[in-house]
Parts: structure tokens; C-alpha cells; sequence
């Protein structure tokens, strides 16, 4: 599993070749927050039990996403599982012993780390993420030796590192250059069931907990995006507009048809791309587009193939005119119309006409 992640992560950093604008990179500040739980052997016989322990961990490193779609990260970190031993018995048939008893283990673990980002319908400020992390834990040798009350505990650790993997399902929230993650997680460890023991010994018996240093946790990660000179096309960064064209204002005789609004959206980021392509049979169909008034496609013939446009929206209203130039050879004049932006994509039907246009209402709100 370790193999497979490492393969795929490098396989992003040789895709960034051939797409400099659409890999981004950050610094990610990993926290989970969780419980341990150990098992239990004699626990009965010596009225010991064992309660949920905290367990915390901190991973830091490097991480790429690609098209806010999915994304890599190779991370390092510790992470401390806590047992908590307690137990209540009678010496004499007289008095109430009751005692309790803390350790914690601490690890370095490294890991490689794989989520994919799923567009929430309705929720606009979020993104599902589903994710899955593998890595090894390595272990040490150590022993303790420590005592409560009546109660006396020997903890012995002694393995080779084990490897792990951690699914993980949470919630995103993409704010500009920065990646914020909330979910929740389980790691679980392959490898021998006891890499952590502890004898406990009471009055009245004897008693084993042992563990694999598994935990279930909530993941809490900050991702602060690493500044860089972006590599981009200039003819691509910049909006497309016409400047040869007249503007819409200056056709009476297409501005003054009748309009009809097709839909009103709301939009987070500036920048924005329209996609167009013919409905259903190719039969000639012609458009002009028109962002706020200024034209960004004249007299295109409508194919099977999309045809991208890069728009920059005004903040507050902005307004996207289709007009019909003909009506091909079956009227009226339809095309298949996609906007994205962002995470978020719309896709419409346009009709027009030779007495009609259609307007979409998009208001960005910074």
C-alpha cells in the first residue's frame, strides 16, 4: 500500500511537466485527537479494568493537489497512545482499595497519504474528502516500571517498526491559499498483537493488557499553501475579450431583442470558464457571447467539441448575453452551456433566437 502512494505521489510531481497552473503545493499541520484502548486478559480475577486512554498525534511535510480534485502528501510525526489502568478491590473484607494507573507510548511514524475531493451540492463553502494514509511505526524497545496505590505495573515494548494504514472520511473547506481538513480516522496497525504490554499486578491477582496501538481519532489539518512564482501562459491567464468587436450596447438591433434570464448563480472566485458546444445535431447553429456587455466569442459555429472561454467577473452582478446569430436548420438556436468555477460546475440548455436573447445572472461575491 506504502508503494502504491509513494508511486502515485510522484507520478503528480511528473505531471506538473505538463501542467504548471494546475498543481499547487502547501505545508500541511496534521493534529488527531483520539482513545486508546488496550486488551484484557485475568482482568476478572484481579478486578482490574481498563478505561480509554488519549492518544495525540502531529504530522508535518509536504503536500500536492492537483485541480482541486486530488491530492498527495509525504508526512513525519509522532504520535503518544495513552492506557489508563484502574482497580477497586477489598483487603480484609474491610477497606476499599482504589487505585489508578496512566502510561503512555511514544512513536516517530512516517506516512504517505492519498484523498480525493467530492463537490457537495448543497453545501457551496465545503468538499467531501475521502482519503486513506499508509506508513510504518517504528516502535523501539523500552521498558517501565511503576506503581499506584496497591497496584504495581511493568510495561515492556520491543518490535521492529509495523506498518499501518489509515482511512480517513472528513470534510474540506478550499480558502484561497490555504486547505483546511476536519474528519475522522482510523489507524490501524499490521503486525504482532502485543507490540505493547502491560502486567498489572493487585492483591488480589494478576492481570495483562496488551495493545497494537490502534485508535480511532478526529483529524483537525491546516495547509497553508508554499509561495511561488506560478509558471502561466499569458494569452491563458487573461480573460478572453474581443477588442476589435463592438460592444453589446452598440448593436440596437441585437441588444434591443427581447431577453430572456436563463439562470442566477452564485459564485465565489473571480475568474470563471464558459464551455459551448452544439446541443444535439450539428444543423449551423451560430452565437456570439457577450460577459457584461463586452464580447468574448463572436459568430462561433457551434461543433461537438467544446469551446472554452476564460472570463473575469465584476464583484456584485455580472451578466453573460448568448444571441443567436442564425438558427441553423432546425430552429430555434440551441447550445449546451457548462460554467465552472472553482470546485463548482453548472450546465445548462441555452435557446435563442433571431427575436431572442438569453442572459445568466452571475453574481461574485468576494
Amino acid at each position: 500500500m506504502l508503494r502504491i502512494l509513494l508511486s502515485c505521489f510522484f507520478l503528480i510531481l511528473a505531471i506538473q511537466a505538463e501542467s504548471q497552473k494546475s498543481i499547487r503545493y502547501f505545508i500541511p499541520a496534521d493534529f488527531h485527537a483520539g482513545a486508546s484502548l488496550a486488551n484484557m486478559e485475568g482482568s476478572q480475577m484481579a478486578n482490574v479494568s481498563n478505561n480509554p486512554g488519549l492518544t495525540l498525534s502531529a504530522f508535518t511535510g509536504f503536500m500536492a493537489r492537483y485541480k482541486d480534485r486530488f491530492g498527495m502528501a509525504l508526512e513525519g510525526g509522532f504520535t503518544i497512545n495513552g492506557y489508563q489502568y484502574s482497580s477497586s478491590f477489598n483487603l480484609g473484607g474491610l477497606n476499599v482499595q482504589n487505585s489508578e494507573y496512566n502510561i503512555q507510548h511514544f512513536a516517530w511514524s512516517t506516512k504517505a497519504r492519498a484523498f480525493y475531493l467530492i463537490p457537495l451540492k448543497n453545501n457551496r463553502h465545503s468538499v467531501l474528502r475521502i482519503g486513506i494514509g499508509a506508513g510504518y511505526l517504528f516502535l523501539g524497545q523500552d521498558q517501565e516500571f511503576g506503581q499506584s496505590g496497591a497496584m504495581s505495573v511493568f510495561t515492556e515494548i520491543d518490535g521492529p517498526p509495523v506498518t499501518f494504514i489509515e482511512p480517513e472520511i472528513g470534510l474540506s473547506k478550499l480558502m484561497g491559499k490555504s486547505q483546511i481538513d476536519l474528519g475522522i480516522t482510523y489507524h490501524h496497525n499490521f503486525g504482532d498483537a502485543r507490540a505493547f504490554t502491560s502486567r498489572i499486578t493487585v492483591p488480589t491477582g494478576t492481570a495483562t493488557a496488551y495493545s497494537r496501538l490502534n485508535y480511532l481519532a478526529v483529524v483537525l489539518r491546516f495547509q497553508p499553501e508554499i509561495l511561488r512564482k506560478r509558471k502561466t501562459s499569458p494569452e491563458r491567464a487573461k480573460p478572453t475579450i474581443i477588442r476589435a468587436a463592438p460592444q453589446l450596447a452598440e448593436l440596437p438591433e441585437i441588444s434591443q431583442r427581447n431577453t430572456r434570464e436563463r439562470i442566477s448563480i452564485d459564485l465565489k472566485h473571480k475568474k470563471a470558464v464558459l464551455k459551448f458546444k452544439d446541443n444535439s445535431e450539428i444543423d449551423g447553429d451560430t452565437i456570439s457571447v457577450y460577459v457584461n456587455g463586452m464580447p468574448v466569442l463572436i459568430d462561433y459555429g457551434l461543433v461537438k467539441k467544446e469551446h472554452k472561454i476564460r472570463i473575469e467577473l465584476e464583484p456584485g452582478a455580472n451578466s453573460i448575453t448568448i444571441v443567436a446569430k442564425n438558427e441553423g436548420k432546425v430552429p430555434p438556436n440551441t447550445a449546451a452551456c457548462r460554467i465552472r468555477s472553482g470546485l463548482k460546475t453548472y450546465q445548462l440548455t441555452t435557446s435563442t433566437s433571431m427575436r431572442q436573447n438569453e442572459v445568466i445572472k452571475i453574481n461574485y461575491v468576494e
